[in-house]
């Protein structure tokens, strides 16, 4: 059990150090508000249940990075409908990115802000699933694309 939590201790810590220092100081938080108001539908491993709740770690981190999809992460009844703040909506959208996703993330990635959330939830998203699967449509093809 030991060797259990010293490496769940040593992952951690290797997700904490590639994100920026910032972070760090959100990570606790974050991780709590995620608890609170996340991992109900989406588990506190972010795998969610197939079909009906989206595994977190699938194309999150893709959707961060590219300028049709970025908004969405804001967007979708869960985040855009919180009664968290702007600031703690941002922590938390970070907090899965920087330890669900990160190997999705470039190095040139850059985290959400207060101000950029704010924005992003003045539009939320009635039709999820076909705008979803349009994204992932869409990434997938200029994954394709690249190659």
């Amino acid at each position: 059990m030991k060797i259990v939590v010293t490496v769940a201790g040593l992952l951690w810590l290797s997700v904490v150090s590639a994100a920026p220092p910032e972070f760090e100081q959100h990570a606790s938080r974050a991780r709590v508000n995620f608890a609170l108001y996340c991992a109900g539908c989406h588990q506190m491993s972010g795998k969610g249940a197939p079909d009906v709740v989206p595994d977190l770690g699938e194309y999150l981190g893709q959707f961060a990075q590219n300028p049709a999809s970025r908004s969405f992460l804001a967007q979708v009844p869960g985040a855009s409908s919180s009664p968290l703040s702007n600031a703690d909506l941002a922590q938390v959208i970070n907090w899965i990115l920087y330890t669900m996703n990160e190997d999705q993330l470039r190095s040139d990635f850059k985290p959400y802000t207060t101000e950029e959330v704010a924005e992003y939830r003045k539009t939320p998203l009635l039709e999820v699933i076909p705008v979803r699967d349009a994204l992932v449509e869409k990434i997938v093809h200029s994954y394709q694309a690249g190659k």
